[in-house]
């Protein structure tokens, strides 16, 4: 029985205890984490005996045989180095160290005390990637000529969008890809062995913020093979492959699909195997997808499942005293490929000083704070702000991009709205702050906390602030009950707002509880005005999308032929909220902002159609229809000892035909659309 530890409590460390909890032959005897209210709830979480602070304590108290690393980059020297002098074994997230000598120095460390160190290459070992080195070492297919390995990463990553403050990943040596290229290397110098010269062709593609490096070409000539490698992050769909191709054939794995393709010279004559070849590729596909999806419902085929692999295989070669999966040769090869590699690369790091203001042209009195002013509406109310002469300074995350506002030359400050000493900062010198900031896609935890403890922090700074300060929130008309309406309805302010957001979805409960916090405000020394803008379309962003989901030319639409859509133009609402700027008597009191033109779904796609970009057909999904597949989604989800987020209020929200007028904001302020509704879905091609 293996004695397991477990030093780091993050997102993969979910995946390492789970699959240890499977074998009969391991156990988890202790978990660290620097943070040790994490740790306690994680040992909880897993029902892991021991929870610990430091390593040190884990090492002393529990006396594990095998030590687990998953802590950022930057602590596995020093945690490894720890585990390996009490006498355990240790298998090291990637990229094992930041330099090649200190891996050295482990090995060393390793060998002296007669245990072993292996790194976590666990695309070596998924199943698939498996069958393809069977083939391959066979030598059925001849030597090794050359292989091409590519790796696209997505930037959506909870990790990396949702954290307070900067992803640990920015601040690695060589920045973001730092903590991904090991697992290309590691993919093409198992077959090359030790690189000779690497050809790096680092790009920007604009898919990371500041002209961050995120592409890069790599070109390997190796002792055995060459193989060309692409990490990257500005290329969709993201690809995640390795082909290899030798003399008498070429094999490759699509980890994406889990399928692997074996391509062999054909006895057939050339145009018969041109005309069959897709037949029989199609065949090989078709019955390996049959194949994982079995998989998949039996549990044989799961996430992380390499690391399942890689375990298994390291755990086996501790209890035979034999050499760890992962050779030392090919450990340290990829630890010098990254270091060459990741030196060519121009710009690594973000650069988070504060930007002052190179604006001109300001002839406007009031100085302007704008969170959310890289989103989609806040690019739109800055370019309206800066033409109309106003000083503006945007409260922004690190990893923002601010193209846009660098060149307005606004001034733009870098911290998060989750931290309350970031606001109090930011409201310094301002006369206004118009609070656009919410977080609306992720998990639940980072939807309610930028959008409601976010809101909170504003609501603390502007009370420190002082009673001259002007707060202007942008809500949402999503807050309102669309459940009760049996048919059209009629917003105005003082429509009921939903009492079960939670039943809606994270988003819809996030905005509900921000506004709440922001009504909290109305009465109070310097109130705040609150507008509650429709679903806002234009500049680029089209409706169609959002209304259903297409296959081919056919749109499924999720709605009625003559449901009525609530609409505003995102240049309507900028021109809105600057309005709510010019008129001081508005604080205290909220505002629908609308088109006060109605317009259908049939009406809507007549439209689209004849501006020649809509779908050619248009299903409307009858509501029963809908209602019936999530409740049979909610069956396979209590199946599966999952809690399904699928009711009948989202369908009531989807379903709801409603219109809106701004009646009360006009004439406040005497606001109007710029144009015709018609005329601007029609220009905007939405």
């Amino acid at each position: 029985m293996l004695r397991v530890g477990l030093v780091g409590c993050g997102r993969v460390a979910h995946h390492h205890v789970r699959f240890v909890k499977e074998r009969s032959d391991a156990c988890v005897v202790g978990v660290v984490d620097s943070v040790r209210q994490a740790a306690d709830a994680f040992a909880l979480k897993y029902n892991i005996p021991n929870a610990y602070q430091t390593i040190h304590e884990l090492l002393n108290s529990s006396q594990p045989d095998v030590v687990h690393i998953t802590t950022p980059p930057a602590y596995h020297y020093c945690q490894a180095a720890d585990a390996l002098r009490c006498g355990t074994h240790v298998l090291v997230e990637k990229p094992a160290t930041l330099e090649p000598e200190t891996l050295a120095n482990l090995y060393e460390l390793a060998r002296s005390k007669h245990v072993t160190l292996c790194p976590d290459f666990i695309q070596l070992f998924h199943p698939r990637m498996l069958e393809l080195r069977k083939i391959v070492e066979s030598g059925v297919l001849g030597r090794v000529v050359t292989c091409e390995v590519h790796v696209g990463l997505d930037l959506s990553m909870c990790e990396l969008r949702e954290g307070k403050g900067t992803h640990w990943s920015f601040e690695l040596p060589g920045g973001l890809l730092h903590n991904y290229v090991s697992h290309p290397l590691y993919l093409a110098l198992h077959w090359t062995g030790e690189p000779r010269t690497i050809y790096t062709l680092p790009r920007s593609l604009g898919a990371l913020p500041q002209q961050l490096t995120d592409h890069l070409d790599m070109v390997v000539e190796g002792e055995h093979a060459t193989a060309h490698v692409v990490l990257t992050c500005g290329l969709r769909p993201f690809r995640y492959s390795v082909e290899v191709a030798c003399e008498d054939g070429v094999v490759s794995v699509d980890f994406n699909r889990a399928t692997v393709t074996l391509t062999r010279p054909s006895r057939l004559p050339r145009l018969v195997s041109r005309a069959l070849g897709g037949f029989i590729d199609g065949f090989r596909v078709s019955r390996m997808a049959a194949a994982n999806l079995i998989s998949v419902a039996r549990g044989k085929l799961v996430p992380y499942h390499g690391l399942r692999m890689l375990i298994d295989a390291y755990y086996s070669s501790i209890q035979r005293g034999a050499e760890p999966p992962v050779s030392e040769q090919l450990a340290i090869a990829v630890a010098r490929a990254e270091e060459r590699i990741l030196n060519d690369c121009p710009k690594r790091h973000l650069d988070t000083a504060t930007r002052p203001s190179r604006q001109v042209g300001i002839r406007q009195p009031l100085r302007i704070l704008v969170t959310g002013a890289t989103g989609y509406i806040g690019k739109e109310f800055v370019r309206r702000l800066c033409a109309e002469g106003y000083a503006v300074r945007a409260l922004v995350r690190a990893t923002s991009r601010i193209d846009d506002l660098e060149n307005h030359g606004i001034e733009c400050m870098f911290g998060d709205i989750r931290d309350f000493e970031t606001v109090v900062s930011a409201l310094e010198g301002v006369d206004v702050v118009v609070h656009l900031a919410a977080g609306l896609s992720g998990s639940a935890d980072f939807m309610l906390t930028s959008c409601v403890h976010g809101t909170e922090n504003l609501a603390k700074a502007a009370q420190l602030a002082g009673p001259q300060l002007r707060v202007i929130y942008i809500s949402s008309q999503s807050v309102y009950d669309f459940a009760t309406s049996s048919g059209r309805l009629d917003l105005n302010e003082g429509s009921p707002l939903d009492p079960q957001p939670e039943q809606r979805g994270a988003a819809s409960m996030a905005k509900l509880k921000a506004e709440i916090v922001a009504s909290h405000e109305l009465d109070g020394t310097h109130p705040w005005t609150i507008l509650r803008p429709s679903v806002v379309f234009g500049a680029g962003r089209e409706l169609a999308p959002r209304l259903g989901f297409r296959l081919g030319n056919v749109l499924f639409c999720l709605g009625r032929r003559r449901q009525h859509l609530r609409l505003i133009h995102v240049h309507d609402l900028a021109a809105a909220i600057i309005s709510a700027i010019r008129c001081p008597n508005l604080a205290g009191k909220v505002f629908n902002i609308s088109h006060g033109d109605a317009i259908t779904l049939k009406q809507y796609f007549h439209l689209l159609r004849r501006s020649g970009k809509g779908p050619k057909i248009v299903v409307y999904v009858p509501r029963l229809v809908l209602l019936v597949a999530f409740s049979i989604l909610r069956m396979v989800g209590r199946l599966r000892g999952r809690v399904s987020g699928l009711n009948s209020r989202r369908v009531s929200y989807v379903y709801a035909s409603t219109t809106c007028k701004a009646e009360a904001f006009r004439r406040e302020t005497g606001w109007l659309p710029s144009r015709n509704l018609e005329l601007q879905l029609t220009d905007d091609g939405c």
